[in-house]
């Protein structure tokens, strides 16, 4: 096993979560985790995608693709409960698989020695935080931030009453 294969492997996994729970909320992308509120389903997914090009682009120095989706989805930004604030749910989650292929073949060009080497670029916001010290680190970050993400996307498919997708049954307590 190459020093990137875990890596990949993560990110394939993740992108497999979500294409199934955000496929499947493409009919309610404005439903929010609570009654009263929260993240819905077009924020995360919009979320996952600004974040995965803004993460990409720390490890190439390329700026983000998605940067003009920055007041909509940046870290920090709030929710809207109007979707005519948002661009089209296909659209904001075609983009998230079109740069999570790009996260994905980055990891076969990689070494080890990539992977110890510092991101080309480092908001001043994340400036310090050890994940984000090394190329590896800023990957599984990657890998992580939109896995904790998408768990939301499931609590939303059960707020609408849907039945678990991916063979998990809820156990009586």
């Amino acid at each position: 096993m190459k020093p990137t294969d875990p890596i990949r492997i993560a990110l394939e996994m993740s992108r497999d979560w979500a294409d199934i729970l955000a496929e499947d909320l493409a009919d309610k992308p404005m439903t929010t985790i609570l009654p009263d509120g929260g993240n819905h389903a077009m924020w995360i997914v919009g979320h996952a995608a600004h974040s995965e090009g803004g993460l990409y682009g720390m490890i190439t120095g390329e700026p983000n693709p998605l940067g003009h989706w920055s007041p909509l989805f940046q870290q920090g930004s709030q929710p809207h409960i109007d979707a005519s604030k948002y661009p089209p749910y296909r659209e904001v989650l075609d983009q998230f698989k079109t740069l999570r292929a790009k996260t994905i073949e980055l990891t076969n060009t990689l070494s080890a020695s990539d992977l110890d080497a510092r991101p080309k670029f480092i908001p001043d916001v994340l400036a310090g935080i050890p994940i984000f010290a090394t190329v590896g680190s800023t990957l599984v970050f990657t890998a992580m931030h939109q896995m904790s993400h998408f768990g939301q996307l499931a609590d939303i498919r059960a707020r609408l009453g849907r039945a678990p997708l991916l063979g998990v049954q809820p156990q009586p307590a």
